[in-house]
């Protein structure tokens, strides 16, 4: 189908506002950390009426559906193929706040509402959506993958949040499907949502959740620590779980080489250690819905600090309370400043904690025996098992087959960790970047299962871009 065909199919069904400009597609078709291609479509439906007709005409036609939010994904699902067959669907301006439930905690919303949006008006009310990422998502971007953040370990992931949803499936009539209710405690129907969560768009389009909302702290404070290596991290998260009890909201670590990285390409930021940069830092955060005068978080993690040192924690070379702006500045600025350095092989892998110095070791003499070029620099979120297990390919160096040597590393990475029980999306989602490890380490039996419950919300599988055709 041509362009003009497909606009006079649509015409009359949506407004003009919805028709994006093929001028202006540029910002919709390529995604972070890959590349897109070329889109037969790109529109913005503005209420849910107009997404539901754009849906019957794609399913009419059989044309692939690219639902879109903020496109901040990073495995490739919220952009289309080459083939200029896809329709790409932007929620951007399904933007309402339906209902904001102050007594439950909860707040009905569209799927385009941004996170930094929902949390400045949650603000005054001393809640927000506690998922924090470096980017700033869609909320139906945020279901879709099953985002986790640097404080998982405090607020659980996506799904743990969603309440209720309401799903444009991608059916002849774009059946619409809602359950957007403010109650937790409802175990009067099969609860459908969770499926749709995580599921990458596959499972019908997301337009609106109710969304369980956390409390705002009111104070915080950060530690850095100085690592002797990886193999100090499973014991010293047990303490620190133990020592800080509810008032620990995050474990990053960050490894000399990804903190080198960041400090070089970075002026404003400086080396924040007495010394030389340790093997690994952990930055700690400890955090509280209440004020200063009833508890005060520092002086908890500082008595948790002495006591550690006190019974001489294994591996733990020295620590000191950091400003949480310049805490969290050095480990933000990880990411971008990798793609200075060179090519970047984005790993998000989820693993054990126990498992990790293990996994570590074995897939870095891997690299180091097969892949010498590459550098590895990880970092992530150790307090939940997720490590950006990140490769950066130098220009210049390597074999000049790129492509194929990307795709054997990524996979043997993915191996290891799966090996020792792992995940080789910890909470990217699901997409074309990933697409080949889900067909090798998804059991059939489960493989089966997943096909068959998507073709209840997707009959013609038009809904193609996070979990392939089966």
């Amino acid at each position: 189908m041509q362009y003009q065909d497909f606009l006079k199919r649509v015409d009359g069904r949506v407004a003009p506002r919805a028709i994006v400009p093929p001028a202006e597609w540029d910002p919709f078709v390529n995604g972070l950390r890959c590349a897109g291609g070329v889109p037969l479509a790109v529109l913005a439906p503005g209420s849910v009426d107009e997404l539901r007709a754009i849906v019957r005409v794609c399913v009419e036609a059989g044309l692939p559906v690219v639902p879109q939010g903020a496109n901040s994904g990073l495995v490739g699902a919220s952009v289309p193929d080459a083939s200029g067959r896809h329709v790409v669907l932007l929620t951007r301006r399904l933007g309402a706040v339906r209902q904001l439930a102050i007594a439950d905690a909860v707040a009905v919303v569209e799927a385009g509402v941004r996170l930094s949006q929902l949390n400045f008006m949650l603000e005054p009310h001393r809640l927000q959506l506690g998922i924090d990422l470096g980017a700033d998502p869609s909320i139906g971007g945020m279901i879709a993958t099953n985002t986790g953040g640097s404080r998982m370990m405090r607020y659980g992931d996506m799904r743990r949040h969603v309440l209720g949803l309401e799903v444009v499936l991608a059916d002849r009539d774009a059946t619409m499907i809602s359950n957007l209710r403010l109650t937790r405690k409802d175990n009067g129907r099969v609860g459908w949502a969770p499926l749709v969560s995580g599921a990458g768009g596959a499972m019908g389009i997301v337009t609106a959740a109710a969304i369980e909302l956390d409390p705002l702290p009111q104070q915080s404070a950060t530690m850095l620590m100085a690592l002797g290596g990886i193999d100090a991290v499973p014991d010293l998260v047990i303490e620190l779980r133990r020592a800080l009890g509810e008032f620990l909201s995050a474990c990053e670590i960050m490894s000399k080489a990804a903190t080198e990285i960041a400090l070089r390409h970075n002026p404003g930021l400086k080396n924040p250690f007495r010394d030389a940069l340790p093997a690994q830092a952990m930055l700690v955060e400890v955090s509280s819905g209440l004020d200063r005068s009833a508890v005060d978080v520092e002086a908890v993690l500082l008595g948790a600090t002495e006591r550690l040192f006190a019974r001489e924690a294994p591996g733990v070379e020295d620590a000191l309370v950091v400003p949480p702006p310049v805490a969290w500045a050095l480990r933000h600025a990880i990411s971008d400043s990798l793609k200075m350095e060179g090519e970047v092989i984005g790993l998000d892998i989820g693993l054990p904690l126990a498992a990790l110095p293990a996994f570590h070791a074995k897939a870095a003499a891997m690299l180091a025996a097969d892949f010498p070029w590459l550098k590895l620099c990880d970092f992530g979120h150790c307090g939940d098992g997720g490590v950006h297990f990140n490769l950066v390919w130098p220009s210049g160096t390597g074999p000049a087959h790129r492509e194929s040597a990307r795709d054997d590393v990524r996979m043997r990475i993915y191996e290891a960790a799966v090996g020792v029980g792992g995940s080789f999306s910890a909470e990217h989602g699901l997409g074309p970047s990933n697409a080949a490890a889900f067909a090798r380490f998804t059991p059939p039996d489960e493989r089966q299962l997943t096909q068959g419950l998507r073709r209840i919300f997707d009959p013609w599988e038009l809904l193609a871009r996070a979990l392939p055709p089966a």
